[in-house]
């Protein structure tokens, strides 16, 4: 009886460590074909934050790009100390033939300036947006629907009744560029016009058309590049149009030497010549997490007008502004770039002193 029990044991257990190694053997083989198939459905993700600091005209702006296979997330936020103004945006993005985008905004003005009054201004709504495949890489056309929501008072004026209420815009692109699949955002050539027309309807009050073109042209050589800009804006379609729907210049990007936002219209023309240069491009001098790359210095010459259709067709009624600085490129703990600027700029206006400038971005 026992030699039978044994024979049983010894059966029972050799037949459970072939069905445990039959069982490790499945499960191994189930694991690799699960890595394969994991390896298959492996998307592509890549993350770009970034960040940039400007003083004096105390703008702070933050970002992060996010890009997933075909579709893509953007959101923004800009904060100003010094002129009140908190902006923040997100836009989600999904490339199937063409473009789509639907993207949400909220920008809130606690003292904003018009015609030398103050406001208190907010505008928050969303945009849906379409963008055709690029045309022989050179052409592309780009809608979008605009929902806006705004409200808008006066500042220390009790009788001034607040303005409130809904817009709707529609805007139209058309873009050329030399190379507009160059994620570096280097294009030697880029021009575009878009017309921003509000529709009036029973949920929107105004209505008019705003014509918007930029030009940009960079001129490359071996260790220099110059860059030609041109930015204008008319107000082409006037039945009513709101005192904040105006172009703004003078900034450390806009009419360098000038006070931010100081220029304001319906209409504008602006030209930015900045000649750029490398100073030397291998420092590689490192301390402690940060490696010096390079130095390079600019030039830069403005010339704007914002105003009245009569402002920018007087030759006279331009402005100027020059300035110079120096941009220091660094890599920190290895992987992130940072960029560093110290300018000083100069508005040709009597009575006005130099500025300095401090860029800090990444």
């Amino acid at each position: 009886m026992e030699k039978r029990i044994g024979l049983v044991l010894l059966l029972f257990f050799l037949f459970f460590n072939l069905f445990a190694e039959d069982t490790s053997k499945k499960d191994e083989k189930d694991l690799i074909d699960e890595m394969v198939e994991l390896k298959l459905k492996e998307v592509h993700l890549n993350i770009t934050p970034f960040f940039k600091l400007v003083i004096p005209d105390a703008s702070i702006k933050l970002g992060l790009k996010q890009k997933i296979g075909d579709t893509q997330l953007d959101a923004e936020t800009e904060y100003n100390y010094l002129y009140n103004k908190i902006n923040y945006s997100i836009q989600y993005g999904l490339d199937f033939i063409f473009s789509y985008f639907i993207k949400f905004y909220d920008a809130i003005n606690f003292e904003q300036i018009y015609l030398m009054e103050k406001y208190i201004q907010r505008n928050k709504g969303l945009i849906l947006g379409i963008k055709t495949p690029v045309l022989i890489n050179c052409f592309q056309i780009k809608e979008e629907l605009k929902f806006d929501n705004y409200y808008f008072s006066k500042l220390n004026d009790i009788g001034f009744k607040p303005d409130k209420g809904n817009t709707i815009f529609l805007i139209t692109w058309f873009e050329f560029a030399d190379n507009f699949q160059d994620e570096n955002n280097s294009k030697n050539i880029y021009a575009g016009i878009n017309f921003s027309k509000s529709i009036a309807s029973e949920i929107s009050f105004y209505n008019y058309v705003f014509m918007n073109i930029l030009f940009e042209k960079k001129f490359n050589f071996e260790n220099s590049v110059l860059l030609f800009k041109f930015e204008g804006g008319y107000l082409i379609e006037n039945i009513s149009t709101p005192v904040w729907e105006v172009y703004k210049l003078g900034s450390f990007d806009k009419m360098l030497g000038f006070n931010f936002e100081e220029l304001q219209g319906f209409y504008m023309n602006f030209i930015r010549s900045k000649y750029e240069f490398v100073i030397n491009d291998q420092i590689n001098w490192e301390l402690l997490l940060v490696l010096f790359k390079r130095i390079s210095g600019f030039v830069i010459f403005d010339i704007g007008c914002a105003g009245n259709d009569s402002d920018v067709t007087g030759i006279s009624n331009y402005n100027i502004g020059i300035g110079a600085g120096l941009k220091f490129d660094f890599i920190f703990r290895k992987r992130t770039p940072v960029t560093m600027t110290f300018a000083l700029g100069q508005a040709i206006k009597q009575g006005r002193y130099p500025v300095f400038y401090f860029v800090h971005e990444f």
